[in-house]
């Protein structure tokens, strides 16, 4: 005679089952949002060879606010939308400037050319690479909603009354509360944004990571 399972037994077996599930399934999300951030720091690295590729054909010159909000940097929009990061948010899709979810240091953007006059148009001329004194810590590139091309730091609203918009994802916590980096030396690096400077009010020392040129 087979012996059979008593009904005791197989609640024992099923809670055992639901205990390893809940054990490995915390696991299997944090690999997979980590391989979702390496992808990441992958699309910076292909950014940052198209972006030094764009200023050894242009003089050393960083890409202008349009240039990089209309896309030239890249020879095609499919090149720069297939960049996207994994983990971003699709908000404003129809509203996709540079590379959907990544935002360029607006200290980098140009400044604006008085002698071109168009009604309702701000003219930008191209800032010189050279303008950079320390590669190494100052930001090139960093995450941001879809939607939002330039940043002065990790919350681009930061010095301003504008506060993010209700459903619009806050790119600097993109992964496990923090972003990927792109530096003007090429290097990728993950920080939580306390630990990064602004453009705006701050200083450039050298050692910290920062906006600021």
């Amino acid at each position: 005679m087979k012996k059979k399972f008593t009904l005791i037994e197989l609640l024992v077996v099923l809670g055992i089952m639901g205990l390893l599930v809940a054990m490995i399934f915390p696991i299997y999300i944090e690999s997979k949002a980590n391989g979702r951030k390496v992808t990441c720091a992958s699309n910076l690295r292909q950014m940052n060879m198209t972006l030094q590729m764009y200023i050894s054909d242009n003089d050393g010159y960083l890409p202008s606010i349009d240039a990089w909000r209309l896309q030239h940097v890249f020879k095609s929009k499919q090149e720069a939308d297939n960049l996207k990061c994994p983990s971003a948010k699709n908000i404003n899709v129809f509203d996709r400037q540079g590379v959907p979810g990544y935002a360029f240091n607006s200290a980098m953007i140009g400044k604006i050319n008085h002698e071109i006059v168009v009604p309702g148009y701000d003219a930008y001329t191209a800032e010189s690479v050279t303008k950079v004194t320390f590669p190494t810590n100052t930001v090139m590139f960093c995450e941001q909603a879809i939607g939002v091309p330039f940043s002065i730091g990790p919350d681009p609203n930061h010095f301003t009354t504008i506060r993010t918009p209700e459903g619009e994802e806050k790119g600097w916590l993109r992964h496990n509360n923090g972003a990927n980096y792109l530096f003007c030396d090429g290097h990728v690096k993950w920080y939580s944004p306390d630990a990064v400077g602004y453009n705006i009010t701050g200083t450039n020392d050298g050692v910290k990571p920062t906006f600021a040129l």
